[in-house]
């Protein structure tokens, strides 16, 4: 069937739905995907149907209303179902709208050529980089941050952190320009951006991933996670607050206020909220809740200055309600979004009478540029050293400005620094980042890359935004078709956000194709799923990225790419290197110890193997039992090595002398032995080694010697990982033998301790219950009436006397038997 078979059919959509469409989609950097439904498009004398291809032809139809080509390319490449994305077809629109100078056009076919995407070109990276070059020189800014990017590693482009920086700052001027064109005090800074596997405590899981372990443990991405696990949602959490802050909880009132402000659940001190606990803001509940924490010292709110005694804390709390409302005034932000001077002076001034350091530097802001108080720039200067005194870092970048005006640069600097080392401060890293690009190219870029990121109003936190909201949409939807369809969009998004150098989004789109989800492997046994190697070479590469921008997680996943041969030939040497250079994880110093155990990749030393064994367990408590483990089959392995063939490399040589003498023979100078100095050096080497990625190997030259011959397409292989394996990895099978002992001995022994706690358990509720059964007797026994307690007696006698009949007539008979054998016995 044709479009054109279709189009009586949806004639009667051109009117109101069609157009309600072209109006979300003008810009689709803004549509909320959750509120398009296919459904809704759908004309009510069209029945909706549940069949994929009647909408496809609908959508179809609709395509061809558009008529606006760059919005008809947009749509195709990324579109909301009931619209399906045809890559290949955009690809020939973006060419097409190339020709004629469209920057979009650059930057998209730049992604397409740099990646590969959905096998519609082959990859090559010297037209990515002319296109880049083309959009960013347009001013687009995803190619300016693209090309910076590319820069600053050598991926596809020449190493040079000039050049990077030359980007990065194009970038990043654009984003403060924004930033103090806002309200006073700037635009509010987007909130952050979580990773998905964060929100599962890491690409290993909980406790093991160092995502979640040591002070990680407490970051709020962690606890989102475990409460979305466990069935919790923010809805929840706020109905539970405002119960306590009906019932006068003072805190909860201001942490509502702060929720509703930031639009997060984790609002910080400094800085943006947290992306992880993300809510719709809403300046009218924020203020109704700060108002309501003020009337603990103010109960009439501004129409008097009295106020009642409270404590310390409660002080604290209503300066920090004090504080919100009058920045909320100074901004104009709820209500009418009309500011009120008048109001916010009075506000920051009971917050200063509170003790609140933030109120005074917002004093200074207005007297700095003479909201309802005249101008006064030595006025402004006292408050803002009163503040930065007091620690609050903002305060600091005014006092900064103030220096670098009058020609100060170095003391300018100076408080810059003071400014960013207390909270990253934005403008802050900003302007120290300017100061310092020609003598300290390398910290320059750094700053200008972080203000690049973090101030991406206008797009990188739009396509962010997209991109998680599709992929929660991806689990909402039932259909197969479209929730892997909102899936592949969301994957879409983060990977053109992590080719603009976004460590996050590097990351999710190398945990969405990770082929290394198995937590046991037992390759000896054949026990694998099919891996897809096409995807592993795309993981393995975002690994590797990420892992670069000192992640430590992705460190180890690049390593467990590297020794299992997933998207690159097997390398358990470069594995070893990427393990020792993440040395301050548990999982990564368990590696190293086992391939020291094992002789894989490093060679074979049961002293050094117990060692970094030793040391997992001390970065790490909760490794206690897998080092045990380990320690118990090390001990083992080195009593059969010593009883078969007396080796000196084993632990029981230290019990007989031999590994004592060894160390002392081998000892330096300095006081330590051979095999530690050969210890440094390999931590030494691995430290070199782990920036040593060979990026251009990632080009379309190098490519077929890592992924299998055959078609196979990316997204494609997105949920169905089922292309067959070219080979196996062969190890000594006995490991893998030893592994599943070890783990089937851990089994039991986690199932015994289970039984022995449960009957524990059992036996102190018996008690407990035996007891209180003792005390409701004896209670009932004191409390009953007299009455009842003579009948109970009286009962109880008749019991015992039907009890004693029997005795009685049993002794009767037995004294008769007894005097008859004596009557007999005497005659």
């Amino acid at each position: 069937m044709t479009v054109l078979g279709i189009l009586p059919a949806t004639h009667a959509l051109a009117d109101a739905p069609v157009q309600s469409l072209l109006d979300q989609l003008s810009s689709l950097s803004n549509y909320s995907p959750s509120s398009i439904h296919p459904s809704r498009y759908i004309h009510s004398s069209y029945n909706p149907v549940d069949s994929p291809n009647d909408y496809d032809l609908l959508a179809d139809g609709l395509v061809e209303l558009l008529d606006d080509s760059e919005l008809l390319a947009d749509l195709v490449f990324r579109a909301p179902p009931p619209f399906t994305h045809n890559t290949q077809h955009a690809f020939q629109l973006y060419k097409s709208l190339a020709n004629n100078a469209s920057a979009t056009a650059h930057s998209i076919l730049a992604f397409l050529y740099d990646t590969g995407y959905n096998s519609v070109v082959d990859p090559h990276p010297g037209l990515a980089l002319l296109h880049y070059t083309f959009a960013a020189l347009a001013g687009h800014t995803p190619a300016e941050m693209a090309l910076a990017y590319k820069h600053s590693i050598g991926d596809g482009a020449e190493l040079s952190c000039d050049q990077a920086v030359e980007w990065y700052s194009r970038v990043a001027d654009k984003a403060m320009d924004y930033y103090l064109s806002g309200p006073p005090g700037g635009h509010a800074l987007p909130l952050s951006k979580p990773k998905l596997s964060d929100l599962k405590g890491g690409p290993y899981g909980l406790g093991a991933s160092a995502a979640s372990t040591g002070e990680n443990a407490y970051r709020p991405v962690i606890y989102a996670g475990k409460a979305r696990d466990s069935g919790e949602n923010w809805h929840d959490l706020i109905d539970y607050f405002s119960f306590a802050a009906n019932q006068g909880d003072l805190q909860y009132a201001v942490r509502l206020g702060n929720i509703y402000y930031h639009g997060s659940v984790y609002t910080p001190k400094f800085g943006p909220a947290d992306g992880s606990g993300a809510i719709p803001k809403d300046f009218n509940k924020a203020k109704y809740w700060f108002t309501r924490a003020t009337r603990k010292i103010w109960h009439d709110g501004l129409q008097s200055d009295k106020q009642r005694e409270a404590t310390k804390y409660t002080r604290h709390l209503v300066s920090i309600a004090s504080n919100a409302l009058g920045r909320m005034y100074l901004r104009g932000e709820g209500d009418a979004g009309t500011a009120d001077y008048s109001k916010a002076y009075k506000w920051f001034n009971r917050a200063r009478d509170l003790q609140s350091a933030e109120a005074v530097y917002y004093l200074g802001l207005m007297y700095k540029h003479g909201y309802y108080v005249d101008s006064n720039e030595d006025t402004a200067t006292m408050h803002f050293s009163s503040a930065a005194s007091s620690g609050y870092p903002e305060a600091y970048v005014e006092l900064g400005n103030g220096l670098l005006a009058r020609g100060d640069t170095e003391n300018a600097i100076q408080h810059y620094e003071w400014a960013v080392n207390l909270s990253a401060s934005f403008e802050g890293t900003y302007r120290l980042a300017t100061l310092t690009r020609h003598h300290d190219c390398a910290s320059a870029l750094a700053r200008f890359k972080s203000v690049s990121e973090r101030g991406d109003w206008l797009t990188g936190d739009k396509l962010w935004q997209e991109a998680t909201q599709r992929w929660a949409l991806s689990s909402d939807w039932h259909r197969e078709s479209y929730g892997r369809h909102e899936a592949e969009a969301a994957l879409l998004a983060w990977w053109r956000l992590a080719e603009m150098g976004y460590e996050s989004a590097q990351n999710n789109v190398a945990y969405i194709l990770d082929q290394d989800t198995q937590r046991v492997r037992l390759t000896s046994f054949g026990f694998d799923p099919p891996v897809n190697h096409t995807l592993a070479f795309i993981s393995l590469r975002y690994w590797e990225k990420s892992a670069a921008q000192h992640t430590l997680d992705s460190r180890i996943k690049a390593a467990d790419y590297h020794f299992k041969g997933l998207g690159t030939p097997a390398d358990p040497a470069r594995a070893a290197e990427l393990y020792l250079a993440a040395d301050t994880s548990s999982l990564a110093l368990w590696n190293v110890g086992w391939m020291y155990e094992t002789g894989q990749g490093l060679p074979s030393d049961l002293n050094l193997a117990k060692r970094y064994y030793d040391q997992a367990l001390e970065t790490n408590a909760q490794a206690a039992v897998p080092v045990l483990l380990s320690l118990a089959h090390l001990y083992l392995k080195s009593l059969w090595q010593w009883v078969r063939s007396g080796d000196d490399n084993n632990l029981l040589s230290h019990f007989s002398g031999g590994g004592e003498a060894q160390d002392d023979a081998g000892a330096s100078a300095d006081g330590r032995s051979a095999r530690e100095r050969e210890e440094d050096r390999d931590r030494s080497d691995a430290r070199e080694a782990v920036n040593r990625v060979d990026w251009m190997a990632y080009g379309a030259g190098d490519q077929g010697a890592h992924v299998p011959h055959g078609h196979l397409g990316f997204v494609d292989g997105l949920l169905q990982r089922s292309s067959p394996p070219d080979g196996h990895h062969h190890h000594d099978s006995s490991q893998s033998i030893t592994f599943v002992v070890v783990i089937g001995t851990l089994v039991a022994l986690l199932y015994l301790r289970q039984y022995i706690m449960g009957r524990l358990r059992q036996r102190a509720v018996d008690r407990l219950t035996a007891e209180i059964t003792r005390r409701a007797h004896e209670h009932a026994g004191h409390t009953a009436a007299r009455g009842q307690t003579q009948a109970s007696e009286q009962v109880q006698a008749e019991v015992r006397q039907q009890q004693e009949q029997p005795e009685q007539e049993v002794r009767h008979r037995n004294n008769a038997r007894r005097d008859d054998h004596d009557h007999n016995d005497d005659t």
